[in-house]
């Protein structure tokens, strides 16, 4: 076995003419990217109709004029403080859900109870 490779790791440096052209070559193409970027923005700031004025990218709206719909809400929490309610009130009532088929709700403390004392339906074994 050699020396340098009973050593176990590179014994020679990169190399310093790469390193340096390829630094310049970075350097040079960084230059010549602005040097387009810059013209390119001459160009365009010639032919603008309006060189160096601000375009109107906002509309005026007129006051008191509502927004299209689906507008956001006036008042999310109390809102949302309806619908708990609501919900509340559904979950610990009677009700019926569809008088017609016979589908009724019924308070799920009342529910739970039912299903203590019956349980679950099971299918039959086959």
């Amino acid at each position: 076995m050699q020396p340098d490779e009973a050593r176990g790791h590179e014994t020679s440096d990169a190399h310093f003419k790469s390193v340096v052209v390829s630094g310049i070559a970075l350097f040079g193409l960084i230059i010549f990217g602005l040097l387009v970027s810059l013209g390119l923005y001459a160009y365009l700031k010639k032919e603008s109709a309006d060189p160096g004025k601000h375009p109107d990218t906002f509309v005026e709206v007129k006051e008191n004029a509502m927004p299209p719909k689906p507008r956001l809400q006036s008042d999310p929490h109390a809102t949302l403080v309806a619908l708990r309610a609501a919900e509340d009130s559904a979950l610990s009532s009677y009700g019926w859900v569809n008088r017609e088929s016979g589908v009724a709700r019924i308070p799920i403390g009342r529910a739970m109870e039912i299903i203590m004392k019956k349980g679950l339906p099971v299918r039959p074994k086959k």
